[in-house]
């Protein structure tokens, strides 16, 4: 087997991230292969914890859109297994003007779409065109600065900025940067995700439930030489124990979110090998504080859920033991941290964080004058063992000062949708993390972000968030806002990070090329079975 995996420092190279790229990036080291040489062919089952809300790149706000979609929807840029910034549809990093308002991408030549029709500047115009534009966009936030797209030549197109943008290369290498047909979008429009066209290894065949997404390798990627699989699927399996068991029978080949309590037995296992990568995602805990018309949308109005009222967030947040969580939970595999950046990141600076305090908590609650039991619905966005455990856990720490917490969990994209209408009071969701800090932070506390579920709208942390977006060129200076920001943010506990994530797969070992970074992206390009497997 071939999983790469990085782990937790990450070079300075990366500090160096600006418009024009990254570089750096995390440790990585190749797992031990298994015997003999790869053979073509094959059907590969991938198990995910949860199942994608819509595969349509510029709607999706799921993590497991972004773990599964790049295997047949790829981008303009990847990054490689040290997280630096590599071009994937494009040629080339972007040129950028001496002012840091026009980028200028060449791209690659010869590539066709799952569909046959021609990758070029027009398909990529039309893309960010509607990533910008379109009124369901959840990437619009990410591209706002980009005030026009031009077709330069077939194979060039230019990104005029109303300012300097150093997150947007980022940007460009995440689902912004994913590219759809224009023939599949002008059938479709909206309903793009119900099938999508891209540019992959694979594309897409079916979706016969939610939990189900089947692939098959395609016959017009430029790179389809080095693919070796006929045929892949994503087969959601909520149940940590019950993805542990299908790994060991080998009705699954692969899994991902392996739970704490089954990393040793499964390391033990002569027929899989476990492999951890340190990410840049995390875990939070997200408060309705003005969602009240749906996230992103004004007029972010107070409402009337009890946290709300921010004495009454702060002293749930004193309640909150982020060690004893991550120990009773997760068996001490996660990174307990309060900060939207995580320690794998070159950008990371040490938050600290609030220290439990139920007596405060107390105090709190009872000058506020508001009768207790105080009852809190909080929602958790997969309904499995593993999250109902944390969400019984968070209820007993808060019980202590006068909260009455019911646990509610739900299907991941039912419960995605209810934090974007704002039908919640409090809810328990992940991110996958981002290469850039601003792609933690803007996403969850822009105004107009379909993402912002809580209804942030403060001007302190906007203002801010806009000067670190335009500072290019001083990464030290940007880091010192990144900083600033994070400490507001904690202050305001709209969002209260809980922990950071450590993310476990298991895979049989007569598979082998499957690269997982810490982008948390399941790369099946070059994935294969052995012929000693």
């Amino acid at each position: 087997m071939n999983i790469r995996h990085s782990l937790v420092a990450v070079s300075a190279a990366v500090l160096a991230l600006t418009l024009a790229g990254c570089a750096g990036g995390a440790q990585s080291a190749p797992s031990p292969s298994a015997a003999g040489a790869v053979k073509k062919g094959g059907h590969l089952v991938v198990a995910i914890s949860g199942a994608p809300d819509t595969l349509d790149p510029a709607f999706t706000t799921s993590k497991y859109s972004t773990y599964t979609m790049p295997n047949w929807c790829e981008r303009l840029f990847d990054v490689d297994a040290k997280l630096n910034i590599i071009p994937q549809l494009a040629a080339a990093l972007p040129t950028v003007s001496p002012d840091g308002k026009t980028v200028t991408i060449k791209l690659r030549t010869g590539i066709k779409f799952n569909d046959g029709t021609a990758f070029n500047a027009d398909a990529v115009k039309i893309n960010l065109d509607r990533y910008r534009t379109n009124p369901r966009s959840a990437e619009a936030p990410n591209l706002k600065n980009v005030v026009d797209t031009k077709v330069i030549d077939e194979n060039t197109v230019q990104l005029d900025l109303s300012a300097p943008t150093a997150p947007l290369i980022s940007v460009l290498a995440n689902r912004s940067g994913m590219m759809a047909s224009p023939t599949q979008l002008a059938k479709l429009g909206d309903n793009f995700g119900n099938d999508p066209v891209c540019v992959g290894p694979f594309s897409f065949v079916s979706r016969p439930s939610a939990d189900t997404i089947n692939l098959k390798k395609s016959q017009y990627y430029y790179d389809k030489n080095k693919v070796n699989l006929d045929t892949v699927t994503f087969q959601v399996i909520t149940q940590p124990n019950v993805r542990a068991t299908n790994l060991r029978s080998g009705d699954i080949q692969a899994a991902i979110d392996i739970a704490p309590a089954d990393v040793t037995s499964l390391k033990s296992d002569p027929n899989i090998t476990m492999d951890d990568v340190v990410s840049l995602g995390f875990q939070l805990l997200t408060v309705n504080v003005a969602n009240s018309g749906g996230s992103g949308k004004p007029p972010y109005s107070p409402v009337s859920t009890p946290l709300a009222n921010a004495d009454l967030r702060k002293a749930f947040e004193l309640t909150l033991d982020r060690n004893a969580i991550n120990k009773v939970v997760y068996g001490g595999f996660k990174t307990p941290g309060c900060s939207p950046l995580s320690p794998a990141s070159p950008w990371y600076t040490d938050i600290p964080c609030s220290k439990p305090n139920v007596a405060e908590a107390k105090k709190i609650v009872a000058a506020s004058g508001v009768k207790t039991p105080i009852p809190v619905q909080l929602t958790i966005q997969a309904a499995n063992d593993e999250q109902t455990k944390l969400g019984t856990v968070i209820q007993a720490m808060a019980k202590q000062a006068g909260f009455a917490v019911s646990v509610k969990p739900t299907e991941s994209a039912a419960g995605g949708a209810a934090a974007q209408a704002g039908t919640f009071d409090a809810y328990m969701n992940g991110w996958s993390g981002r290469i850039d800090p601003d792609q933690n932070m803007s996403m969850f506390w822009s105004p107009t972000s379909a993402l912002n579920y809580s209804g942030a709208n403060y001007k302190d942390i906007n203002d801010l968030m806009a000067k670190a977006t335009s500072t290019t060129g001083d990464n030290a200076k940007r880091k010192a806002l990144y900083a600033q920001i994070a400490e507001k943010m904690n202050a305001d506990r709209n969002y209260i990070v809980l922990f950071h994530d450590a993310l476990m797969m298991g895979v049989r070992k007569q598979v082998t090329g499957i690269n997982y970074y810490s982008d948390a992206v399941i790369r099946l390009k070059t994935a294969g079975f052995t012929t000693g497997g």
